[in-house]
């Protein structure tokens, strides 16, 4: 329970919503690049996962549930507004950080992996790294950053591929997240 809301959020897919808000930290992760994650194949629907078929659970549990690490840029900031895993909850405290990853700094978010910070995380992070503010400068001074977190197929977002982002596969939770020096 974060704050009143349980894991399972309130409404959405409740599978999915669980997988959003879990909290735990890899002990270790996989170095992946943006292209690798970009290849990844699956086939699922948009449907509530408790529906899915048999072969669209083998597509998806192949990969899902990863913890990998990513670097790259950020080619997107937005701080989203009131969704299921958050209960519907609209206060800046209690929303996601939606963050388009790409390979090269004029990349544009077509070719993105999307990576989210969450509430039930973020709360732990005091650095200006995980505030709106610090990852928008971040964006805009185009500094290269690592990811860290568990790799999610968010259903949700079928049809957008190619758009606001390159696949449907994300990093959710961010777990870590650090600039890298050049």
């Amino acid at each position: 329970m974060f704050e009143g809301c349980p894991s399972i959020g309130q409404g959405g897919d409740p599978d999915l919503n669980l997988l959003k808000n879990r909290v735990d930290s890899p002990e270790s992760a996989n170095s992946v690049s943006v292209e690798d994650n970009l290849r990844i194949k699956a086939t699922a629907s948009r449907r509530h996962r408790a529906t899915w078929t048999a072969q669209e659970l083998q597509s998806i549990r192949r990969y899902e549930g990863t913890p990998i690490q990513v670097e790259g840029y950020l080619t997107g900031v937005k701080q989203e507004r009131g969704e299921s895993p958050n209960c519907g909850r609209t206060e800046a405290s209690q929303v996601d950080y939606h963050l388009n990853l790409v390979a090269r700094p004029d990349d544009d978010k077509s070719k993105s992996v999307v990576v989210e910070m969450t509430p039930r995380i973020r709360k732990d992070h005091d650095e200006a790294e995980w505030t709106i503010r610090g990852l928008r400068e971040i964006a805009t001074a185009k500094t290269r950053v690592r990811v860290t977190g568990w790799l999610m197929f968010d259903q949700v977002h079928e049809g957008s591929e190619g758009n606001s982002r390159g696949t449907l596969w994300e990093i959710h939770p961010i777990t870590a997240f650090e600039t890298v020096q050049p």
